[in-house]
Order: C-alpha cells, then sequence, then structure tokens
C-alpha cells in the first residue's frame, strides 16, 4: 500500500493542474487530514497547512482504459515540475524579514 503526506496547500495545487485531469477522476480515495480518515472530503476545502495523508487511492483513465495508483500520479507529476510549492510557518514578527529574503530570489513568487 502506497501511503504518502502533503500539505493541503500541496495536494490544492496537484488537484488544480488540469493537464493531469482531463481523463481521469478518483474511484476510490482515503485520505487522512490533520489525522481523521474522511472519505467524502472536498480537495479545495483544505486549508494551506492541513496535514494531509493518502492511502489507498485510485484514479480511473478514461482514454488509456486503465487505473491507476494516486500517489504514484503525484509523485510522477513532482518529478516533472520544474518549481516547487514550500509552506513555511513562521511568527508574524518576521513575515517582513521572510518576505524580503524571499524577494531576493528571482523565480520564488509569493502565493498567500
Amino acid at each position: 500500500m502506497s501511503k504518502m503526506k502533503l500539505s493541503g496547500a500541496e495536494i490544492k495545487v496537484y488537484w488544480a493542474d488540469e493537464a493531469e485531469w482531463e481523463t481521469r477522476e478518483v474511484e476510490d480515495m482515503t485520505i487522512k487530514v490533520n489525522g481523521v480518515e474522511n472519505r467524502d472530503v472536498e480537495i479545495s476545502e483544505l486549508k494551506d497547512d492541513d496535514a494531509v495523508e493518502l492511502s489507498e487511492a485510485f484514479v480511473y483513465d478514461h482514454e488509456a482504459d486503465r487505473g491507476y495508483n494516486l500517489v504514484t500520479l503525484i509523485r510522477n507529476w513532482q518529478k516533472k515540475r520544474s518549481s516547487k510549492n514550500v509552506l513555511i510557518n513562521v511568527s508574524e514578527a518576521d513575515v517582513p524579514a521572510l518576505l524580503a529574503a524571499i524577494k531576493t530570489v528571482k523565480s520564488a513568487k509569493v502565493i498567500s
């Protein structure tokens, strides 16, 4: 059984990638959010800092007429991405310093 831990922000970025979902749909998925199992979670309603654990996730591809393990699909998607999302928790007092540091990196973009 494949398992994967992600933040709410990470899984929402994957879920929003239309190229990944053109011909695919989730048939069955066991997901834990902050340690609580939930089979009916709406990915778009997750908080960015939610701790998400996927297991037993099956995705059917209508075009290929076959199924895939969702964890495998996400890992393959992560490998081919040219950028990464980073979720950082910092004290309110340090936010200006962190944002200033991020702005020194050409490819960095503050999402929220």
